[in-house]
C-alpha cells in the first residue's frame, strides 16, 4: 500500500480504462488520486456513438479526484527541461508539468509512451507506476483483463528499453 500522503497522478487513458474494466471504485477508494483540468476535459470528449466508446462518470471522477489547474509557468518549465526531446499530448503534458512541481511524494500512472520517455529524460522514471500495480496494492483484480499497456510487464519492458538505450 502506498504511503497515505503519496499522490497518484492519473491521465485520461487510466480513467477510461478503469471505467472499461470496472475498477474505478477500487482505484479511487484506495489511492489519493490527482489529475489536471485538461485530463477532465479529455475524459468527456469523444464520440459517444463510436464503437468501443467508454462512458466515464465524470461527476464521480470530479468528486473523487483532486483536480489542479496548470500554470503557463509550469508548462514552460517542463518544456524547457524536455527541450523538444519528446512530444507529449496536451493532457499528459499538463499532468507531468503539475506532477514535477509537486514537492511531496508522488507517482504518475499513464500508459503513454511519450510520458514514460519524458520521465526518463527528467530522471523520474522510478515515479511511473502501472495501473495493474496500483490495483494490486489495494487487492483488486479486475474481471475484465487490462489492456497490455496498463500492466506491470509493459511498463517494465519500457523501462528496460529506455535504460538499454542510454547505455
Amino acid at each position: 500500500m502506498p504511503a497515505p500522503t503519496e499522490e497518484q497522478y492519473i491521465d485520461t487513458n487510466v480513467v477510461i480504462e478503469c471505467h472499461r474494466v470496472g475498477c474505478w471504485n477500487a482505484l479511487a477508494g484506495g489511492h489519493r488520486l490527482v489529475t489536471v483540468e485538461n485530463v477532465i476535459k479529455e475524459c468527456v470528449a469523444g464520440a459517444g456513438r463510436r464503437k468501443g466508446y467508454v462512458k466515464v462518470e465524470i461527476a464521480d471522477v470530479k468528486n473523487r479526484v483532486r483536480t489542479h489547474a496548470v500554470s503557463n509557468q509550469e508548462l514552460a518549465g517542463l518544456r524547457l527541461q524536455l527541450a523538444g526531446q519528446v512530444n507529449l499530448d496536451p493532457g499528459e503534458e499538463h499532468l507531468l508539468a503539475k506532477a514535477v512541481t509537486d514537492q511531496g511524494p508522488w507517482k504518475v500512472c499513464s500508459p503513454d509512451n511519450a510520458l514514460v520517455r519524458a520521465c526518463w529524460i527528467l530522471k523520474k522514471l522510478q515515479r511511473v507506476v502501472s495501473l495493474e500495480s496500483l490495483l494490486q496494492r489495494v487487492g483488486f483484480t479486475p474481471k475484465i483483463s487490462l489492456q497490455h499497456q496498463y500492466t506491470e510487464k509493459w511498463l517494465s519492458r519500457k523501462r528496460t528499453d529506455l535504460l538499454l538505450e542510454s547505455s
